[in-house]
């Protein structure tokens, strides 16, 4: 384990206990640290407090202590900290150094090969299914960041020795990065998202575009070429090697375009074709998705066999599209994940149309002019749960809206608005924060009384 050149009797200070902020703390005790202080403004769960105090690490909930905090050497913020916040600027009066989670793990172990992935949506998918890839063709990989555990908590594992570190990373945790240099890092699209907390998309697409700014000509970025924010950026980039996918039909060297039916792989002269009906699961995203995960096989020399067998053996990810049940020729999708307007609109493009659509939460700067169109030619009702005046002042005049205060209530709403060949679509396109605990457990209440009712309805 490296000790980052940093003096292991300096003051270090953890910004936030989840598991980003637990990580770091494991991390920074098992490097050898001496003084390490973990401030939470907020609850810091049982579970974590016992860990702390197992590893013997000092920490405070519901305050920051400034004396403690601006006596620091270093601080290690969790992602969830915004660098706007009132402790970061008074942190960066004092110039005191500032990195991420991700960093710190990557600065204590360097000499690995991470494969990054972020984007605004899609990030969870991908990561999972080059997780699923490459363990079936026998590499010893691991899977954390934004997903899971911490990339920290991995690195402490000291004894285990991964061959791929897959790194599912979020804008959040690229804003403090200086160091960190995936050996292929993904960029699976951008769109607004974040605008409570970015000025504006250029500054999101900042964040993100970090992940591949210490990366060399010995590494690879993939990223796709639909994308107009994207396309523009790596147009005057030279120092990675590039792989672009579109769904565009036109052929294009150095990576993956689909023409009919086809989904054609063209690097380094090297052509190779995988049939997109292979594919069990819906949308253009998810194609999209896998094209991403042939790339990294190619890459990798990873045989053809594996590739697709995961086409065809893999079945989503929980809470996005996820299909729920059927009632009447009724149909339930639980899309809980999506958190964003980019999201959604993928989710109403892969169902045909005549869809409820069950929405509301915190809503993170949404522009809703963005998917005005789609929601206008597919949505026949539209359920919001919670208070979400920007939802219901957009769309009343367009569509009926009906609002409700939990789960429960949206279901059975749309239970008895349905038709025959009707989808009803949980798809929030926003935060789950001032209800649910996460977008998991949004998508579980959802499944939990689906059950219940349709249960009852059937008896």
């Amino acid at each position: 384990m490296c000790n980052n050149n940093y003096n292991l009797t300096i003051n270090i200070v953890i910004l936030g206990g989840g598991e980003s902020g637990i990580g770091a703390a494991m991390l920074a005790k098992k490097v050898g640290y001496k003084n390490i202080f973990l401030s939470d403004n907020n609850r810091i769960s049982n579970n974590n407090i016992l860990l702390l105090k197992y590893i013997n690490v000092s920490y405070e909930m519901y305050n920051h202590s400034l004396d403690k905090i601006l006596s620091a050497n270093l601080i290690i913020k969790s992602p969830g900290i915004s660098n706007d916040s009132y402790i970061i600027k008074l942190i960066k009066q004092k110039k005191i150094e500032i990195i991420s989670e991700i960093e710190f793990a990557y600065i204590n172990k360097p000499n690995i090969k991470i494969i990054g992935v972020t984007g605004t949506n899609g990030k969870t998918t991908v990561a999972t299914l080059i997780y699923k890839l490459l363990k079936a063709a026998r590499y010893k990989v691991s899977l954390s960041g934004n997903i899971g555990s911490s990339f920290s908590r991995i690195i402490c594992k000291q004894n285990n020795y991964y061959d791929y570190y897959i790194v599912e990373i979020s804008s959040f945790q690229l804003e403090n990065i200086i160091k960190l240099k995936p050996f292929i890092s993904v960029i699976t699209n951008i769109s607004e998202d974040h605008m409570d907390r970015y000025k504006n998309i250029h500054e999101y697409l900042k964040a993100k575009l970090n992940i591949t700014k210490n990366q060399s000509k010995k590494d690879y970025c993939i990223y796709n070429n639909d994308n107009t924010f994207l396309c523009k950026y790596f147009e005057t980039i030279s120092n990675v090697q590039l792989l672009k996918f579109t769904l565009k039909n036109k052929k294009i060297y150095n990576g993956i375009y689909l023409k009919k039916n086809i989904i054609y792989s063209n690097i380094w002269n090297n052509e190779k074709k995988f049939d997109k009906n292979l594919l069990n699961v819906i949308g253009d995203h998810n194609i999209y998705n896998f094209m991403i995960v042939i790339l990294v096989g190619n890459i990798l020399k990873v045989n053809f066999y594996h590739i697709e067998k995961l086409m065809s053996d893999f079945k989503g990810i929980k809470h996005r599209l996820e299909y729920c049940n059927s009632y009447n020729n009724i149909t339930f999708i639980n899309d809980s994940k999506s958190t964003n307007l980019d999201c959604v609109f993928w989710a109403m493009k892969s169902i045909p149309s005549n869809i409820i659509w069950i929405t509301g939460g915190i809503d993170k700067g949404n522009n809703y002019e963005n998917i005005k169109n789609i929601i206008l030619k597919k949505v026949i009702f539209i359920i919001c749960v919670g208070k979400n005046s920007n939802i219901y002042n957009y769309f009343s005049e367009y569509i009926t809206i009906i609002s409700v205060i939990n789960m429960s209530m949206a279901i059975k709403y749309s239970l008895s608005l349905s038709k025959p060949k009707y989808t009803v679509l949980l798809s929030p396109g926003c935060s789950s924060q001032n209800m649910y605990k996460s977008y998991k457990h949004r998508g579980n209440i959802f499944k939990k009384y689906l059950k219940k009712i349709l249960y009852d309805e059937r008896r």
